[in-house]
């Protein structure tokens, strides 16, 4: 105990300070153990100040910690890394310094880039925010809109469009893929049937237009993603779609509906590609909408 309390003092572990009321002190204990030869025989008695650590809780009452005591093994590990991975290791007058540079230029060797001159960075490196930057962030935090309780559509998550873009990409209805390029060739036939389905049901095109409208916010609440559409186009693309599933679905039940040149139902049969697709998760649209412009009595006997 003696020859360890005397090397910690000699290694200057601690300095004496005035403690105060309010500091949460940490303490001591001693710990003994007995190093033994490899035949059992005891070599020496081992005996180790340690500091009580469950005393204090890190983040609250300190901010970092330290060990006194370097092991070998913790030495020959970094040692092998910085080998393993090129990095130089210099000996100095205050220990083994640890420098990329070999590693660095390496790297520009390999891209051809020794002879590049470096350039100063234009972020100044101790630059503080001004109450201008400051009020322009406040600006940014107060037009955040609230998050809604109604959302429930949303994007494939990237893990797993990752694993098949084509699998959750969406080729036919919903505001979140509208304009990409390869979707526009359903459009046509998506308002070909927005025209038979208000020629069906008698019901002006203004009438729905105001339907959708009176409800514009409502419906953008349901998606997760803020939809970037001005509010002209966010509610043509709902109606045409809303009207597109509606007539999709009787005319698959009431086959009198469908049309002989119908490029859906008959050649070249896209129906088949609708369907999986209108199920898609990004492909959805809030179903009160559909239940707005449905009409169950303007239907076929």
């Amino acid at each position: 105990m003696t020859d360890e309390f005397n090397a910690l003092l000699k290694n200057g572990i601690w300095s004496l300070i005035p403690s105060h009321t309010f500091q949460n002190l940490v303490g001591c204990k001693w710990v003994f153990r007995i190093k033994r030869h490899t035949e059992g025989s005891i070599e020496r008695y081992k005996a180790h100040l340690v500091a009580k650590g469950f005393h204090q809780h890190y983040g609250f009452n300190c901010d970092e910690t330290f060990n006194p005591v370097v092991k070998p093994a913790t030495i020959h590990l970094v040692l092998s890394l910085a080998v393993t991975n090129g990095i130089e290791v210099q000996p100095t007058s205050d220990g083994l310094h640890l420098s990329q540079t070999k590693y660095t230029l390496d790297l520009l060797k390999r891209i051809s880039m020794t002879d590049s001159k470096p350039c100063s960075t234009l972020i100044a490196s101790r630059a503080q925010l001004s109450n201008e930057d400051a009020k322009s962030m406040n600006q940014e935090l107060n037009v955040l809109a609230p998050l809604s309780s109604s959302c429930c559509i949303y994007r494939v998550p990237e893990r797993l469009r990752r694993v098949s873009e084509k699998a959750h990409t969406p080729q036919v209805v919903g505001p979140l893929h509208h304009g990409k390029k390869g979707l526009q060739a359903m459009e046509e036939h998506k308002k070909r049937y927005l025209r038979d389905f208000i020629r069906r049901t008698r019901v002006s095109l203004e009438d729905y237009i105001k339907i959708i409208k009176d409800q514009e916010g409502k419906i953008r609440s349901c998606y997760a993603e803020t939809i970037e559409f001005s509010s002209y186009d966010f509610v043509r693309i709902v109606l045409v779609d809303a009207a597109f599933i509606i007539e999709v679905l009787l005319r698959h039940r009431f086959h009198e509906l469908q049309d002989e040149n119908d490029r859906i139902f008959n050649k070249p049969w896209m129906l088949q590609d609708v369907w999986p697709d209108i199920r898609l998760l990004e492909n959805q649209l809030p179903f009160f909408v559909l239940e707005d412009l449905f009409d169950p009595d303007i239907t076929p006997n």
